[in-house]
């Protein structure tokens, strides 16, 4: 049997002082990354939590990698981030995969952003390298034990806008980590039972609360 997609819902969450560090994250449920192909527990831990605020007009977003080898070489915006460790959002707004939106950012704090169009009776995607989030605002902290990314995405980067509650997107997050020593790690939300993380008919579902 075909395993069910996921669902997190999306709390709103008013924030007494910078949502980069309120207290707020502490209340929201966590997301466990699992193995991208077959499901299973990664050895390394990654957590993400979701939150929007309406009047900010932002949906916000918190990953808390363990991470015993750190690899950020990279500094130049849209870099081939995926290449070295990297966290990213897939975001499908409209709920028609024949295009959504790619954000990643590296422990280094270095961010990529594209367009993906994609066909699926006529591959490859095409990944439209010059678009970018408008004020899209991220930060990364490394530790010894790994790093935490939280970023402030808004809303009008999106077709829809800004959402009402009960609507839906569809979104996956996923995590490379380059294993300096170990073996590489490839984590999603919502496993997709290969290596090709552009499956957005596997991506889970998002409500806004």
């Amino acid at each position: 049997m075909e395993e069910k997609l996921p669902l997190y819902i999306c709390e709103h969450a008013d924030f007494a002082c910078s949502p980069l560090d309120d207290l707020v994250w502490d209340r929201l449920l966590a997301i466990r990354l699992r193995d991208i192909v077959t499901g299973g527990q990664p050895r390394l831990s990654t957590a993400v939590k979701v939150c929007w605020n309406r009047l900010r007009e932002a949906i916000y977003f918190r990953f808390t990698c363990d991470d015993d080898h750190v690899i950020a070489t990279m500094t130049n915006h849209d870099d081939s981030l995926y290449e070295e460790d990297v966290v990213e959002v897939f975001i499908c707004d409209t709920g028609k995969f024949s295009e959504y939106k790619e954000f990643e950012v590296s422990p280094a704090n270095v961010k990529f952003d594209a367009i993906i169009q994609y066909d699926l009776d006529r591959p490859p995607i095409q990944v439209v390298r010059e678009w970018h989030a408008i004020d899209w605002k991220t930060v990364t902290r490394v530790s010894e034990s790994g790093y935490v990314s939280i970023w402030e995405l808004p809303l009008r980067n999106f077709s829809v806008g800004t959402p009402s509650v009960g609507d839906i997107w569809r979104i996956n997050f996923f995590r490379i980590d380059r294993g300096g020593g170990q073996p590489d790690e490839f984590s999603a939300w919502s496993p997709v039972g290969t290596m090709q993380f552009h499956t957005p008919e596997k991506f889970g579902f998002l409500q806004f609360a």
